[in-house]
């Protein structure tokens, strides 16, 4: 063999084991890598990741001591990051009990327009009447099916969500927003009488005697000049 074939022999045999060992200690061959998915920007997320993954929920991360402050029944502008594509939803979650139980807020539809890293940006009603400094705001993004498929499923199989959540502070305290303000009175229905009786025409029986002491004022000098005329005539 000459010395020129022996040379791109030695050349193409170091590639491929050069190669390879530069790809493994960038990690980007490692079996175990995953590609994360969505990610919260506002509110801020406890990390930068989004590598959490079913089973490792509800979070996949600790809680912080740096809560974002929200107000009480407001309604929250939510920002968050597609960083890879797939169909499904994204579900907004609320935890006033140290991520334990959670209360489903919102449900928004996934985009397929564009391309990632995608931006969203939605509207969510905060609950009112709650108050808690120990609370969190998840998101969770569902992948499934196709995006004609309704979604969340009746069962989300396991290894299709990825999380996202954010410590939050809920403060300033208000009744409920159904009841915000009292109810409107109908102009036309006149309220109940004093007893919670239904009023008819007998509630005129019910006003006080002394509705008739000017009718009295007048009859009572007449009677006592007639009954003096009865005596001098007798």
């Amino acid at each position: 063999m000459s010395d020129r074939a022996s040379y791109f022999r030695r050349l193409r045999d170091s590639f491929w084991v050069v190669v390879p060992a530069a790809l493994l200690g960038f990690g980007l061959l490692s079996p175990g890598i995953v590609r994360g998915h969505a990610l919260l920007t506002s509110p801020k997320p406890r990390d930068n990741s989004d590598l959490y993954k079913d089973p490792n929920g509800p979070c996949g991360v600790g809680k912080t001591t740096n809560p974002s402050v929200l107000t009480s029944g407001s309604t929250l502008t939510v920002n968050w990051t597609e960083t890879v594509n797939h169909p499904g939803c994204f579900l907004f979650d609320l935890s006033t009990d140290g991520d334990k139980t959670w209360q489903l807020l919102a449900n928004v539809k996934h985009v397929a327009t564009g391309t990632t890293p995608r931006p969203y940006t939605a509207q969510v009603q905060l609950p009112g009447g709650v108050t808690c400094s120990n609370c969190t705001f998840r998101m969770r993004q569902i992948m499934y099916g196709t995006d004609a498929d309704p979604c969340p499923p009746a069962t989300i199989p396991m290894g299709a969500t990825y999380y996202s959540c954010a410590d939050v502070t809920l403060q300033g305290s208000g009744p409920p927003p159904d009841m915000a303000s009292p109810p409107a009175v109908d102009a036309a229905t006149p309220p109940p009488p004093p007893g919670g009786g239904m009023a008819s025409g007998c509630q005129m029986s019910a006003r006080h005697p002394t509705s008739l002491l000017p009718l009295a004022s007048v009859l009572l000098p007449l009677f006592v000049v007639r009954s003096r005329r009865r005596r001098a005539v007798h």
